[in-house]
C-alpha cells in the first residue's frame, strides 16, 4: 500500500470500486474469486490450526513463504508499472488506456495473475502448513486462468494495439508454457 500510495495513489482509488464499464462475467468471476480465496484461509486455519486434519512438514510452509513473498513481490512490480491496473476487467477510455509492454509485462502478458496464482493461490496453503486448503486454491487457481483467457480476448478485441503486444510477448501467465 505505501509503494502504490506514493506511485499512483489514483490506481489505489479506482481499485477500490468497480469502474464503468466493468464486464458482467468479470464481476461473476471476482465474486466467486473472494468467496474460494477465504475459503483457502479459513481451510487452512482449521485445518492446521484446530483441528489438524493434515500434516505439513515445516520446510513446506519456508517454501510457502517464498512464493508468498515473491508473489507479493511480483504483484506490487506489475502495479506499480501498470498505471491501469484495477480490479476489473474494461477499457479505460477516460483514461487514454494503452498497452503496457514494460518491466513484467515484457515476459508475460498478465503478471498480476501469474503474482495471485504463485502468492496466494499456491503460497498460502503451504505458508498456512495445510495440504487442505489447495482444494479451495485449485478452484481459485481455475477461476483466474478463465479470468486470464477472457481477460485476453477482451483486450484483443477492444484495447488498440494488444493484438501486436500479444504477438510479441505470446505468454500469458508463465513464460515459454502460456
Amino acid at each position: 500500500y505505501v509503494i502504490l500510495e506514493r506511485k499512483n495513489p489514483d490506481l489505489l482509488r479506482r481499485r477500490a470500486k468497480f469502474g464503468k464499464g466493468t464486464k458482467g462475467w468479470d464481476k461473476l468471476i471476482l465474486t466467486l474469486f473472494g468467496v474460494t480465496s477465504v475459503l483457502v484461509m479459513v481451510t487452512g486455519a482449521m485445518d492446521s490450526g484446530r483441528y489438524q486434519w493434515s500434516d505439513m512438514p515445516l520446510v513446506f510452509r519456508f517454501a510457502g513463504l517464498l512464493l508468498y513473498a515473491g508473489g507479493q513481490w511480483l504483484l506490487i512490480r506489475a502495479m506499480t508499472e501498470n498505471p491501469f491496473f484495477e480490479k476489473t476487467v474494461r477499457i479505460q477510455s477516460e483514461l487514454d488506456h494503452r498497452v503496457i509492454d514494460t518491466g513484467p509485462y515484457a515476459l508475460v502478458r498478465h503478471p498480476g495473475y501469474t503474482a495471485t496464482i504463485m502468492g496466494l493461490i499456491l503460497g498460502s496453503p503451504l505458508l498456512l502448513g495445510s495440504w487442505l486448503a489447495f482444494i479451495p486454491a485449485f478452484i481459485t487457481a481455475l477461476g483466474m486462468i478463465l479470468r486470464t483467457y477472457l481477460e485476453d480476448r477482451t483486450l484483443q478485441a477492444e484495447l488498440p494495439g494488444y493484438a501486436d503486444y500479444a504477438a510479441r510477448v505470446p505468454y500469458r501467465l508463465i513464460p515459454h508454457l502460456w
